[in-house]
């Protein structure tokens, strides 16, 4: 199934629409706010599907303290990361409502990537936005603190720029879509980036002016 995935060439787009054909392999559900979708998958049993709403990834830390990880939107998958990695990881998906899923499960996911070029070619995308704007490893970024997440976009962004301080053409809306996370959090973050002397705010545009940005 990885190689029948890999050969297909990734579309630009993270938000993807899936036509009816491949819905109708797929068990649609319907959450209210605070709804436990899935409860501490460590390999989930398949993937799923925003339709309606938001979902929020969250993880349990040491004292029951539950820590939002991931905002995932409309028309983009979640758990699909998790699912074609080996090592097993914690996660929980929370309900934001009003909120409706499309899940996948194993067999069609792998029905689906076999057979249907759409399907294949929303997953690819989304794997590889993820991959190109989490830092890479698009799943060890989801349990990354908030700042090195955002760290580690900006650095993958910048190797784009030829000068030795980059400035990136990027508003903070922008950049919380990207690491999906809600805009107040990532401002915050950007401030507290900039107060270590890592990042320069300005209007629409962020200027990465350590030597971090430049190894």
């Amino acid at each position: 199934m990885k190689n029948r995935l890999l050969s297909s060439s990734a579309p630009s787009s993270f938000s993807i629409l899936l036509d009816e054909t491949c819905l109708r392999h797929a068990r649609l559900e319907t959450w209210k706010n605070g709804q436990s979708i899935c409860e501490h998958a460590l390999q989930p049993p398949g993937i799923w599907y925003v339709l309606e709403g938001q979902v929020k990834l969250v993880r349990l830390l040491t004292g029951g303290e539950r820590k939002v990880l991931h905002l995932v939107s409309e028309n983009h998958f979640f758990f699909e990361a998790l699912f074609f990695q080996h090592e097993a990881r914690v996660m929980t998906a929370v309900a934001v409502a009003p909120c409706r899923t499309a899940f996948f499960s194993r067999e069609n996911v792998r029905l689906l990537v076999d057979e249907n070029f759409s399907f294949r070619w929303a997953l690819l995308s989304s794997l590889a936005s993820k991959a190109l704007f989490c830092g890479g490893e698009c799943v060890d970024s989801l349990y990354s603190p908030t700042d090195e997440r955002i760290l580690a976009v900006l650095r993958d962004l910048s190797f784009s720029c030829a000068t030795s301080k980059p400035v990136l053409k990027l508003n903070q809306t922008m950049l919380a879509e990207h690491v999906g996370l809600h805009p107040v959090t990532v401002n915050r973050a950007l401030k507290r980036l900039e107060k270590r002397g890592l990042i320069r705010i300005g209007r629409g545009r962020l200027e990465l002016i350590s030597g971090a940005f430049c190894d």
